[in-house]
């Protein structure tokens, strides 16, 4: 397994994964409970025993945009940027399940999903925004008032 998120599962024995496991990197395995690593051990880039509150993961399987349901990443989660450009590639797939280019940013993501990049300049306003200004409602209060009253 490489690239791969799993997590959130509620089995009892094995929750994520239940008996041996080959990890070739950069795996993300929420709960290791009952799963044995081969040959010895995980992969140094394996990220294991991740704490819910890390994932940052979106608890529904949603359409997400692409021809299959997947459970988004959230902005925080430690899947994000974690696996260097240079190993992204899985058998000449260069995208997330959706089709989204990988990477996004300076390295890829854990999983199914990409995390598109973010714009953090500040947003530009609409003409509904620009409409809604206090002087242009004070202006058309007082023109409507005006009507009324006469």
């Amino acid at each position: 397994m490489r690239n791969s998120l799993v997590a959130g599962n509620k089995s009892p024995t094995g929750p994520d994964i239940l008996g041996p496991l080959t990890s070739q990197g950069y795996n993300l395995i929420q709960n290791t409970k009952d799963t044995t690593f081969a040959p010895t051990q995980a992969h140094e880039t394996d990220l294991l025993q991740v704490a819910p509150s890390a994932l940052g993961i979106d608890p529904l399987l949603r359409d997400n945009n692409g021809p299959t349901l997947t459970h988004a990443l959230l902005l925080g989660s430690v899947a994000i940027d974690r696996i260097p450009p240079s190993n992204c590639r899985i058998k000449d797939i260069s995208t997330d399940q959706r089709g989204v280019r990988r990477p996004q940013r300076v390295a890829c993501d854990i999983g199914a999903y990409s995390v598109a990049e973010v714009d953090f300049s500040p947003p530009r306003k609409s003409l509904l925004q620009q409409l809604s200004t206090e002087a242009f409602c004070r202006e058309r209060l007082s023109n409507r008032l005006t009507f009324v009253n006469e």
